[in-house]
């Protein structure tokens, strides 16, 4: 059994400002920073062996602190990237409805058949996220893995993680940013989403980490 953390970035700029951002590298906002903190708060208590991470700095930025703190590397890979947009990267939400309705509206409200225009396609995703994160566990057999990644390849891989086809995608919610979900890879080629998960918060001076195990 190999025990995989699937990290989201903290709130990024896109975020704040309602960008869409794919590919696109925007750092995090000054409260995503304060998220990557709490993050490696969660992680002092628990084994970590290896740390992976999407290459954009968004993700990378997310980790090192718990890196840091573990005296680990951080290995990149823009496999672990979030969906290649298109021409919708870096386009706000507005300008997408306004310019790109039909295609947008899928995305919308069937995730799991929506393709970005002149981009990836939500099933190509998954694709590309799943046989990175297999090629990852593969190398890491037994072991407790972080990967930082990003909020549609969490949801393309909880289609697999329970057993449904990636249309399914739109009944299953968006992961929170800087949150953590905890998946155990059986070596039968079975999963377990483990009752362990984490969300970082930050109110008007206030901060929580919020731990279920």
């Amino acid at each position: 059994m190999t025990t995989v953390y699937f990290l989201r970035h903290g709130q990024s700029l896109g975020n704040k400002d309602n960008f869409f951002l794919g590919h696109t590298d925007m750092g995090l906002t000054e409260l995503g920073y304060k998220q990557a903190e709490l993050v490696s708060k969660f992680f002092d208590i628990l084994d970590i062996d290896a740390i992976y991470s999407s290459d954009l700095c968004r993700a990378y930025n997310t980790v090192k602190p718990t890196a840091d703190k573990k005296g680990l590397p951080i290995h990149t890979s823009e496999k672990l990237r979030e969906i290649y947009a298109g021409v919708w990267e870096r386009k706000t939400v507005d300008d997408l409805w306004n310019n790109y309705y039909d295609s947008f509206s899928i995305w919308k409200n069937d995730i799991g058949n929506s393709v970005c225009d002149d981009g990836e396609s939500v099933k190509e995703l998954q694709n590309r996220i799943n046989a990175e994160v297999n090629r990852i566990v593969a190398e890491n057999r037994g072991k407790k893995i972080l990967i930082a990644t990003h909020a549609t390849p969490i949801r393309v891989l909880s289609c697999i993680w329970n057993g449904v086809s990636v249309e399914e995608a739109k009944n299953i919610p968006w992961v929170t940013n800087a949150s953590t979900t905890c998946v155990e890879y059986n070596d039968d080629g079975t999963y377990f989403i483990r009752a362990n998960s984490f969300d970082a918060y930050l109110g008007d001076n206030t901060s929580k980490i919020s731990r279920r195990i």
